[in-house]
This record gives structure tokens, sequence and C-alpha cells, in this order.
């Protein structure tokens, strides 16, 4: 039989040493909760629909922004957690490790503290209805289940559509993100995973060794549009070239931007090209 799961993680997350990113402004940590032996599983929230959150209604592990109260990051995870499900990591749990920090955007980095369950039954959790709207547990050998991959489609709606209008204007019409269908929570709602907690927990499993690329392929994204495989082709390579020269991962942000001047500066030069080529020729 192979190595158990639970000691594989633990054993790498003890080995593991943090790459160091750029520092941000803000600091915000959450808490990616194990209970099991051989059939480890991993706790999720879907957030609770609130106007002007980014994260409104999707799947993501317990945490928040780190107060000034907080001694340290972990501290965070701990107090978000308790807050928003009403499970007390300080009892009943002990810390593995700390997974790969994130960066959500130029301004917010995101850590991410790997807890996992040492009391023999599972506490009752009471879920806070400003922050939560539904709660599951999901075995880790689903989330590397191709069966259950698909995609998310998005269009610009949020509070995040300004990144999308310069992208309609290079011809794009949507974006598919890599997902992963874990089914319904304990409420009923289903849940899908993507986008920053995705990323989250393929850093973790990749730093296991049981990793899926299409938990991690940077980028985990792909254009849709009349201009679609340009802007695809372009954004591969500005991925790779740019993550090479930065020796990490593009945040979500800094991959837009970045896609955006790039496609900017071939527009402007083939359009440059093409006058040069209709004045040659009058």
């Amino acid at each position: 039989m192979g190595e158990p799961m639970l000691t594989r993680l633990q054993r790498a997350l003890a080995a593991y040493r943090r790459p160091m990113g750029q520092p941000r402004p803000r600091q915000a940590s959450v808490a990616c909760i194990l209970r099991g032996q051989d059939d480890l599983e991993m706790l999720f929230i879907v957030r609770a629909a609130r106007d002007g959150d980014r994260w409104s209604g999707q799947v993501a592990f317990p945490g928040g922004k780190r107060e000034g109260s907080d001694d340290s990051l972990q501290i965070t995870a701990e107090r978000e957690t308790l807050e928003e499900i009403g499970l007390d990591l300080r009892d009943g749990f002990t810390c593995l490790g700390r997974s790969a920090d994130r960066t959500a955007n130029k301004k917010l980095s995101v850590a991410c503290f790997v807890y996992h369950q040492t009391a023999l039954a599972t506490p009752a959790l009471k879920l806070s209805e400003d922050e939560v709207g539904d709660v599951a547990w999901v075995k880790v050998k689903d989330l590397v289940d191709p069966k259950r991959f698909t995609d998310v489609r998005w269009a610009g709606e949020g509070v995040s559509s300004k990144v999308f209008a310069p992208l309609r204007m290079l011809g794009v019409t949507a974006m598919h993100f890599h997902a992963v269908d874990l089914g319904c929570g304990a409420a009923g709602r289903p849940f899908i995973l993507w986008g920053l907690t995705l990323r989250m927990v393929g850093d973790l499993l990749a730093i296991a060794g049981v990793g899926h690329p299409h938990l991690l392929a940077a980028p985990i994204y792909r254009f849709a549009g009349p201009m679609g495989w340009a802007n695809n082709a372009v954004m591969r390579a500005t991925h790779v070239v740019a993550s090479a020269l930065l020796r990490r991962p593009l945040s979500w942000d800094t991959g837009m931007k970045l896609h955006i001047l790039v496609m900017g500066a071939v527009f402007a030069g083939g359009l440059t090209c093409t006058v040069r080529s209709v004045r040659a020729k009058m």
C-alpha cells in the first residue's frame, strides 16, 4: 500500500519552504481544514451573497483579512474560522503548517494554514449567516478526479467588471476558468471550486506530490470570442516569460494587466505595419 495522504502532507509541509514574494499592503489568511486518516476530507464554505464583495457566493476556505489585534496571520485564520463557522481550531485540531501564499491582487496577499482534526468527532458547526451560505466536507481524492473537472464562464459580471472592458476591445466576449464540481453542500447549494481557492488547493496538493495540471496549469483560464485564439496564444507566451522572470506565478490582476498591455502593443504594431504598407503602395 502507498503512503497515507495525511503522512505525506505532514512530511511535505514540515519540509516546505515558502518562496518570498513581493510584500502587499494588506494581508489575509485562510484555514484549510482536514479530517480523517486514509480517506482525507477537506472543509469548504460558500460565501454569503453580498453586494460589493468580489468573492460573494464563491466556494472558499474560512478566513479573512488580518486585523490590528491579530498578532500573527495564523491567529487571523483561527479567529475568522471561529467567527464564520463556529469552529475553534485551538481545540481538537493541530496545525500541520503553512502552504504557499497567494496574491489576490496587487494590494492583498493571502496566507493558507493547514489544520487536521485530532478530536474523535467533528464539533457542530455554527454558520454566520452574514458571511457563510453553506458548508461541505469534500474527499481530497475528488479534487483530482477528472470526472469532476469543469469550467466557469465569466463575461464581466460583478465588481471586477472594469477588468473586462479592455478585453472586449481586444475581441474577447468571455473567459473560461478551470473549476472542479464538488457536488452540493449541507444546505443543497452547488459547490463549484475555482479561482483563488482552486489555486490554493492546487498548491497544497502539489506540495504533497499529488497535484494535477487542471488545478495549477498557468494560466488557469482561456479566452473566448472572435479574437479568442490570438488572445490565448499571447496570454500563454506572456505567462511563461513573465513567470520565469519573476520566479513565481502571476496573480490574476497582474496577469490580466500584462496581457492587455502586450495585446495592445501587438495590435498597435500590426496597425502601424498596415498603415506603412498602404502608404508605400500609394
